[in-house]
């Protein structure tokens, strides 16, 4: 959520419960320093975008100024 909220500059608990009411998100584990839960993508969003991986999304790099901040690689 706080990836999201970066990059969007709005509180986004409301998108982030939508995404997961709709199946787009799930929970997929625990930061291990601050303990917030880590989302990813789903089947039924990959399916929604028609591709079958992530890695098929266009890069973010355009939206932030330093492209990895908040995000693993």
């Amino acid at each position: 959520r706080g990836a999201i909220a970066s990059i969007r500059a709005v509180n986004v608990d409301s998108v982030v419960r939508t995404l997961l009411g709709r199946g787009l998100v799930a929970e997929a584990g625990h930061d291990p320093e601050t303990g917030a839960i880590l989302y990813g993508t789903s089947d039924a969003l990959l399916g929604y975008l028609g591709i079958g991986d992530i890695s098929e999304l266009p890069p973010i790099s355009p939206l932030l100024e330093e492209p990895t901040e908040g995000f693993d690689e």
